[in-house]
């Protein structure tokens, strides 16, 4: 864990991506902050590099260490080593040859015990599990789910805090916990097709609540 940082908090949030033109993606990811999330993953792989920065220098002030950004962007890595931002991982990406070089938090995206395995031995911070349930935001997503017990085998087996990622409503989030994951990673129920500042404000005190709830 990078020094003077603590722990990831419990709820993940993934931007909803680049369909929204990006004054009002900053507008969305606002009404989630300005609600308590306090982590949040900016993954925007298409997005140029100026509208990024441009997301950058709008939420960095407002949610500091908890701006991750998602290396499916091609400068997403060099932009958090130069900003000491956080950075999250796709799982083909190796993880140690980046710990080094990253002062906020490192995570990675996981799907089995192999990745959740050479996540941890990397020391990353964290590490997101999916798919859980049938995704909230891929609908035609035909991938096996790990399920509540696949969750709960993979908290109890790793030291790595674990995200359960895929499908995560509110009533999922808390059988989440209860199971022992560290939080929840969310995209479709924090940002929905069609959202607003005032939706993503309402759906993340929901979300934060039923984590709360279960602590």
């Amino acid at each position: 864990m990078p020094p003077n940082i603590g722990p990831v908090p419990r709820v993940l949030g993934f931007s909803p991506g680049h369909e929204y033109p990006v004054q009002f993606l900053c507008d969305v990811l606002e009404g989630a902050i300005s609600a308590g999330l306090r982590a949040l993953v900016i993954r925007e792989r298409d997005r140029p590099i100026a509208e990024l920065e441009r997301l950058i220098d709008r939420l960095k002030p407002l949610i500091g260490a908890g701006l991750i950004l998602h290396a499916s962007h091609p400068d997403a890595i060099e932009m958090a080593i130069q900003s000491n931002l956080s950075l999250h991982l796709p799982s083909h990406l190796s993880a140690h040859a980046h710990r080094h070089r990253i002062r906020g938090w490192l995570g990675q995206s996981c799907h089995n015990d192999a990745e959740l395995q050479r996540a941890e031995d990397s020391s990353c911070d964290y590490a997101t599990l999916s798919p859980i349930f049938p995704p909230v935001s891929k609908p035609h997503d035909a991938r096996e789910t790990l399920g509540a017990k696949g969750l709960a085998i993979r908290a109890e087996r790793f030291q790595i805090p674990i995200f359960a990622l895929g499908g995560i409503t509110v009533e999922r989030a808390a059988v989440c916990m209860r199971v022992g994951s560290h939080g929840i990673a969310s995209m479709g129920t924090l940002f929905p097709p069609n959202s607003s500042p005032n939706t993503t404000y309402s759906a993340t005190r929901l979300l934060l609540k039923s984590i709360h709830s279960e602590q």
